[in-house]
């Protein structure tokens, strides 16, 4: 099998280039094509589900088939982790990490027990991390298949979590089509609840979403309380940052988490402030889904249930992110809402009548947000 893979593998240096240029290039055709006579009535028609299949199939080979490099960070721990310990000498019943996240040490172990290569477990893991986004965005935007997988994978999150952080990528997928099973009946909550159960097994850490889902669905259901949350968790991320870090420190939600919570409050490690202080760079970027929740929920004063429900699932996860933004590596905490970003841009203005000729605004933004992904590209983020 590893001879397979090796057939479709190209230098580890080039991947991440080609794949930017690609996504550039789609949507640069895809924002050429609605600015035509035929994009005027784009909205009104059901776009067929065989060019974003063959998209993300496209997609999943490519990144799936990679091989194991130090250029996509912390695959190579993952393929140390397969190789010579999975297996081996792992116990997973006396390793902590091994008995919460269950899921994943079982997988792994399943595919070391067939016998298959790390590049089979890491293909497996590109087929569910863009498969489920595949399967989230068919449930709730069926029509319009094609740009919501655009906005999936031009998101400026979607390559670190395909190649690096690859099992908080995995669990965050898996919990994005939980999130679209929580809009519906009794019956699908319960799907829900299951997804979200198999998520913790597999990143603890997904615990926030869904707590900020439960809250969404059963709580505070409206987005313009959910933006006023928001709102003021800067003050008190602003007046009391490094007390509200230290209090969740304490209470043990991931010691992975508290690792970074600790960090982020050591004086030394706030010097450069492209890693630590106050991120106003990361909070400007997730800033982009709550100005549009505002505009269509407060301004419009629009309501439609999946949107608001996917807002306020973002609002609520991201202000937690806002609260502890001084932390070390704190774009593994904005992950756990930036996951749901690429749905709440893309669902209102696929499913939603919000501007006359929506179809040129739809063009605008998404131009945009791919720009803004090439760009930190460029320029190395």
């Amino acid at each position: 099998m590893e001879e397979i893979f090796s057939v479709l593998q190209l230098p580890p240096y080039l991947y991440h280039p080609i794949f930017m240029v690609g996504m550039f290039a789609l949507t640069l055709i895809y924002f050429i094509y609605l600015q035509t006579k035929n994009g005027n009535d784009f909205l009104a028609k059901r776009m067929s589900m065989i060019p974003a299949g063959i998209l993300t199939i496209l997609a999943i080979i490519f990144i799936g088939t990679r091989p194991v490099s130090v250029f996509f960070g912390d695959m190579i721990m993952y393929a140390h982790t397969y190789n010579n310990v999975i297996g081996e000498v792992y116990d997973i019943t006396a390793n902590v990490d091994a008995h919460t996240e269950w899921l994943w040490q079982y997988g792994m172990e399943a595919f070391k027990y067939m016998g298959l290569p790390d590049v089979a477990f890491f293909a497996f893991c590109a087929l569910i991390y863009m498969g489920c986004m595949f399967w989230a965005c068919h449930r709730i935007m069926p029509r319009h298949m094609l740009p919501a997988m655009l906005f999936c994978f031009c998101a400026f999150s979607f390559w670190g979590y395909a190649v690096n952080g690859i099992r908080n990528g995995v669990g965050s997928s898996i919990a994005l089509v939980a999130l679209t099973y929580m809009i519906g009946g009794k019956h699908e909550k319960i799907i829900a609840a299951v997804l979200f159960f198999l998520t913790l097994g597999i990143h603890r850490s997904l615990m926030l979403p869904a707590a900020c889902a439960v809250a969404s669905a059963f709580v505070i259901k409206k987005p313009k309380t959910a933006i006023y949350i928001w709102l003021a968790s800067i003050v008190m991320s602003l007046l009391f940052g490094n007390g509200i870090a230290e209090l969740f420190a304490s209470l043990g939600f991931d010691d992975r988490m508290n690792d970074y919570l600790v960090a982020g409050l050591d004086d030394e490690s706030m010097d450069e402030f492209s890693d630590t202080g106050f991120r106003w760079d990361f909070l400007l970027y997730s800033a982009m889904p709550i100005w549009l929740t505002w505009y269509v929920s407060v301004k419009r004063r629009l309501r439609n249930k999946t949107f608001d429900f996917l807002a306020c699932t973002y609002l609520y996860a991201n202000a937690f992110w806002v609260i502890v933004i001084r932390s070390s590596f704190s774009n593994r905490f904005a992950y756990l809402s930036w996951f749901i970003y690429p749905l709440v841009i893309a669902y209102p203005l696929l499913e939603m009548k919000i501007w006359k000729r929506q179809h040129l605004k739809l063009a605008l933004i998404l131009a945009a947000y791919e720009l803004f992904t090439f760009a930190m590209f460029l320029m190395g983020k």
